[in-house]
């Protein structure tokens, strides 16, 4: 586990678990919203004229799964692209 170290966060110290367990409810925040917070942080890095490519990459795999019928889903489902059991 990454505990303590610059890896650790409390976010990922909840969902890591959910996701090993496939345990995805209760969604507790949804993929169309973090997918807009993302959207919104790279079209103002762009407007400053900076680059975000981690924030953007997150945004394009968050889509791909939105439109995969996930959108109001919680984001620990994200494991499930690369689930090859899907």
């Amino acid at each position: 586990m990454v505990a303590g170290g610059f890896a650790d966060s409390k976010p990922l110290q909840i969902v890591a678990p959910e996701m090993a367990a496939s345990q995805f409810t209760p969604v507790k925040w949804r993929i169309k919203t973090l997918l807009k917070d993302l959207n919104m942080a790279t079209d103002i890095a762009k407007k400053q004229k900076s680059s975000t490519p981690m924030s953007a990459l997150a945004a394009q795999l968050l889509q791909l799964h939105g439109n995969s019928g996930f959108l109001d889903q919680d984001p620990a489902t994200l494991i499930k692209l690369y689930d090859e059991n899907k």
